[in-house]
Parts: structure tokens; sequence; C-alpha cells
């Protein structure tokens, strides 16, 4: 599906919202500035607790805990150091309490996760992204 502005690629993250499961991980892919963040907010902002939650890309902290229903865990490996394994930062023990979203997941082996949605999200150009949402 296309979009045409961030409201509605916010929209999309929060119609998947209704969907989600404890145990799921979103992998969020997409290059910089594409709308991961975007997606993600809507996402979040839709689900119980989420309403008007700042929701920002924890691009630095690499980590941010939404107390929402169910919880969600908000992921961004941008700025992971090479030699640091993501899954020595606690990812894994987090999962299966709540949602887990991954920005940035190059370098997860998606198949360890049984359930998963894969989202893409691609420039279009002038404000317009083509967002894939597959669940595996």
């Amino acid at each position: 599906m296309e979009t045409a502005s961030p409201e509605e690629t916010e929209r999309l993250g929060a119609e998947l919202a209704s969907t989600l499961r404890p145990g799921e991980v979103v992998l969020l892919y997409g290059d910089l500035g594409a709308g991961k963040s975007v997606f993600a907010r809507g996402l979040i902002r839709a689900l119980p607790g989420g309403e008007g939650r700042a929701v920002r890309s924890p691009t630095f902290v690499f980590f941010q805990h939404h107390p929402t229903a169910p919880p969600i865990l908000h992921a961004d490996l941008y700025r992971l150091p090479r030699e640091t394994d993501p899954l020595d930062l606690g990812l894994e023990e987090w999962m299966g309490e709540g949602v887990t979203l991954v920005e940035w997941p190059n370098r997860l082996d998606p198949a360890r996760y049984p359930v998963r949605t894969l989202v893409r999200i691609e420039v279009l150009g002038a404000g317009r992204r083509r967002v894939e949402i597959a669940r595996v």
C-alpha cells in the first residue's frame, strides 16, 4: 500500500496495533528517514495506555519501554556498535512479555522469532511511501 503523508503512515501503524499479541516481534525495515518511527508512533499510540505518548526513535538509548497493553519495547539498532551483539543487550529476555518493535533489524536473524511481522517502508518521493506488511 502507499501513503502520501506521515499521518497516513502513522494510521497504518495504528491499524496493525489491533492485531498484535504478546511475544510478537515487529521488524521495521527502511532507509534513514523512511518513516519507521512514524509507523511505530502510530502503533504505540493506538494501544491502550499509549494515547498521547511521546514516541521518539530510541536511536541513542537503543530501547524505550512503553507501558501499553500489551507492553511495547521499541528498539533501534542503527547506532549499535558493530562489535556489540544485539542479543547481549537483553533484547530476547524481554520478548514474550509484550510486543517488540525493532528498527534497523538487519543484524538480527528473523527466523529466531516464530511470531513476527515484517514492515518494509520505501520512500517514493514527494512525501509518498510504499509500506509492505507481512506476517510470518
